[in-house]
């Protein structure tokens, strides 16, 4: 049997001050979460390539514990083949994103030979671990 709570104990004595802990970012108009801390890049072109890096854009990324977020939005094309599949996905710096995973989308296409399908896509994610400094953003394509 259980028996009634007792009453408050007196209150122990003061511990001693821990370490300072490291500073923080400071806040202002150029803080992790401000406004200008984005790029847009934008083409009107596409180089006509079947497989490679489509497109890049260079910008500055300001802090290493910070994700990069990207999207592409428009059409993609799949022609003249059969039983086919094709994948657009996006690079850092040469190298697909491991963190938390690759960005991309694939389009498979199947008895279609002599067809030239155009359909309008997006594709998005963000990508971690991302050094900072300068960082090439590639949007590719493969089989």
């Amino acid at each position: 049997m259980k028996g009634e709570r007792g009453r408050q104990g007196p209150v122990g004595p003061k511990g001693d001050q821990g370490e300072k802990g490291d500073s923080g970012i400071q806040a202002g108009p150029h803080n992790m979460c401000s406004h200008l801390n984005w790029k847009e890049c934008t083409f009107t072109r596409a180089k006509g390539k079947d497989t490679g890096e489509l497109y890049s854009c260079q910008f500055m990324k300001n802090y290493t514990q910070t994700a990069l977020h990207v999207y592409f939005a428009g059409n993609l094309r799949i022609a003249s083949c059969d039983n086919c599949c094709s994948r657009w996905y996006f690079a850092f710096n040469g190298a697909e994103c491991s963190s938390p995973g690759r960005i991309d989308g694939a389009y498979y296409m199947v008895t279609a030979a002599g067809k030239n399908l155009h359909r309008h896509r997006q594709i998005e994610g963000h990508c971690n671990n991302i050094h900072k400094g300068r960082v090439r953003v590639g949007f590719w394509v493969g089989n």
